[in-house]
């Protein structure tokens, strides 16, 4: 009478299986969609099988030498699993990485084309958590440790914007430029919204949390006009027609 033999580690899948076999010193041979391994031949009916959706090893007698191969395979199977994990997780990084700087290339190009001068962050005040007291600190934007965040722009990059912005005309602000809700990410949002107050020029605000910003900053009287519709606010500028405004024209 053949039995299952339950194991702590569900082997689901059976290129790790198989994998973690080889890594075991364990040749096997896939017959009938059964996977056997010619050193247990020596045991009648022994073999992994897919059942519930997991390889579970059937048997005719349990012994220790299957007890020792099975919490061998265990081992090698979730060494196996962990060094894939880590390879998908980088593949992905890799990808969205690839993706961010394709992203930005074509940003760059289409801003090139238009003439248009394109000022992206040189560096970044980092936290190694989403909280107001978390430990932070500045670096260049290529150079952000894993398990870091950007929360906010980095000092050499408020100098360059503001030292910009003196030489406008007309300014039109869309969106702080760090997390400005946590005081100490909210340097260069703050250092953006003084620079900006003390410039002859006229200052437009859009959107929620610009104006809450500017707001919490103490200097809300210093914009020419402070708009929540930050997005409907750049579309506008688009020239894409919108429809309260398209009603109100109607009339």
């Amino acid at each position: 009478m053949s039995c299952l033999v339950k194991t702590t580690t569900p082997f689901i899948s059976q290129e790790i299986l198989l994998e973690a076999l080889e890594k075991c010193g364990y040749n096997y041979e896939i017959k009938n969609d059964k996977i056997y391994i010619p050193l247990l031949h020596k045991y009648r009916n022994t073999y992994f099988k897919f059942v519930n959706g997991k390889y579970i090893l059937n048997y005719d007698s349990y012994n220790t030498e299957i007890s020792y191969f099975l919490t061998k395979l265990e081992k090698s199977y979730n060494n196996v699993y962990e060094i894939k994990l880590k390879e998908e997780a980088e593949r992905l990084e890799r990808e969205r990485l690839a993706y961010i700087e394709s992203q930005k290339k074509a940003i760059m190009e289409k801003a090139k084309a238009k003439g248009v001068k394109l000022m992206l962050p040189v560096d970044t005040k980092i936290g190694k958590e989403f909280d107001p007291n978390t430990e932070s600190k500045i670096v260049k934007c290529s150079e952000i440790p894993d398990g870091w965040e950007g929360y906010d722009i980095g000092s050499e990059t408020i100098d360059l914007y503001i030292e910009e912005l003196k030489k406008a005309k007309t300014v039109i602000w869309n969106g702080p430029v760090g997390l400005f809700e946590f005081d100490q990410f909210a340097v260069g949002t703050n250092s953006i919204a003084k620079a900006l107050a003390d410039i002859d020029a006229v200052k437009i605000i859009g959107g929620g949390d610009s104006a809450a910003a500017v707001e919490k900053a103490g200097l809300a009287e210093k914009f020419t006009h402070i708009s929540t519709g930050g997005g409907a606010s750049l579309e506008f500028l688009e020239g894409k027609k919108l429809p309260g405004i398209e009603a109100l024209q109607d009339k």
